[in-house]
């Protein structure tokens, strides 16, 4: 029972002397005969103590048990009144937006999934899940929820409720902010790729793999992207036609593109955009370069991760007038040794030779082995 003056558990006062029962039990079993009643009353002691000692120890193991959790807890509470002292508490919240911000750029948050996988990354999440102070900042810092990116979401079958919802929550958390979008090789048929069509007035950078009508036909209806300002293809199958960059014709503000691949002659003038662009970036492909005339106002071209086992004749390329060109720059891949003819026909020196650039001016020229 608990103490009525301290309130601490009140030692069981047995009604048994263990040694004094030992005693008794052993002169009964020297006498003979002996008395029923007196083993019976002292076995009805016994028990009642066995109880009472049962009572108090359970009394007591409730109490160690209580004491253990409140030292726990002191505990928790100890450590986070340490974590306050911390000198990154001292940080102003302004200081830790731009920490944030200068950590999560150039690292966008990624979905992927698969009929065999489902996972999503990002720093944006991490940092939320160090504390309540910093999950708060976090949510409220619209940039670091901007940069999207989706990898082999392709499996129209597969549904992907959880990385959905994720994606939605960014959408959420970058409020109005201007959006970076990747889809890799993905198409309207993936439940993760409608969220961010249904954005695409915040686009300000998009990357495509497979840039087709048929893949995206809600591009043609209607959408516009008034904050546009770079666009990347990479379309490398053959079999499914030419990158349809009319449906960025709705893009005002597009001055930089990067491709593999473009259209014929009669569809990229149909692009209306490419009056406008300035920096042009050719992946891989030689065969762009017949087009540079349709980008009147280029001040930039960048020939990235060229193999020279794809390098023209010399009388293939046509010529080229590019008046406003200011910066040419070659990523190029060494020659392999024993290929005589790739030697011979090195892509810098043909295209050099066949494009007349501004005779005022400063020009630069860079050349990179990748």
């Amino acid at each position: 029972m608990a103490c009525p003056n301290c309130g601490g558990i009140k030692p069981y006062a047995s009604r048994c002397d263990p040694e004094n029962v030992s005693a008794r039990i052993n002169s009964m079993l020297r006498t003979i005969p002996f008395s029923s009643s007196s083993a019976l009353q002292i076995r009805r002691d016994v028990e009642d103590d066995i109880r009472g000692f049962d009572w108090e120890i359970s009394q007591l193991l409730s109490r160690l048990l209580y004491l253990e959790e409140q030292q726990e807890l002191l505990s928790k509470h100890d450590e986070q009144l340490k974590s306050l002292s911390a000198p990154i508490r001292q940080l102003p919240v302004e200081l830790l937006t731009r920490i944030f911000v200068a950590v999560c750029d150039g690292h966008p948050i990624t979905f992927a999934a698969h009929a065999r996988m489902e996972r999503f990354g990002c720093l944006p999440f991490t940092l939320a899940s160090v504390c309540s102070g910093w999950r708060q900042i976090v949510i409220d810092i619209p940039r670091l929820w901007s940069n999207l990116k989706l990898l082999w979401a392709h499996s129209a079958s597969f549904t992907h409720s959880h990385l959905e919802q994720s994606l939605r929550l960014c959408l959420v958390r970058s409020k109005s902010y201007a959006l970076s979008v990747s889809f890799g090789h993905c198409n309207e048929t993936c439940p993760l790729v409608r969220p961010l069509v249904e954005e695409s007035a915040r686009w300000q950078h998009a990357q495509i793999g497979d840039l087709l009508e048929a893949k995206f036909p809600s591009l043609t209806s209607g959408k516009s992207f008034p904050l546009l300002e770079t666009l990347e293809v990479r379309h490398y199958r053959a079999g499914d036609g030419l990158p349809d960059l009319f449906l960025f014709n709705s893009a005002p503000r597009l001055h930089s593109l990067k491709t593999s691949q473009l259209p014929p002659p009669e569809r990229l003038r149909a692009f209306t955009p490419r009056n406008q662009i300035t920096n042009l970036e050719v992946i891989y492909g030689w065969s762009v370069y017949a087009e540079l005339h349709n980008f009147p106002n280029l001040k930039s071209l960048v020939y990235a991760e060229v193999d020279h086992e794809f390098v023209p004749g010399p009388e293939e390329p046509p010529w080229q007038t590019l008046p406003h060109l200011s910066m040419v720059e070659f990523q190029m891949s060494t020659c392999e040794a024993g290929h005589e003819e790739i030697s011979q026909n090195h892509l810098l020196k043909l295209l050099i030779d066949k494009l007349t650039l501004p005779s005022q001016g400063g020009r630069t020229f860079r050349v990179t082995n990748v």
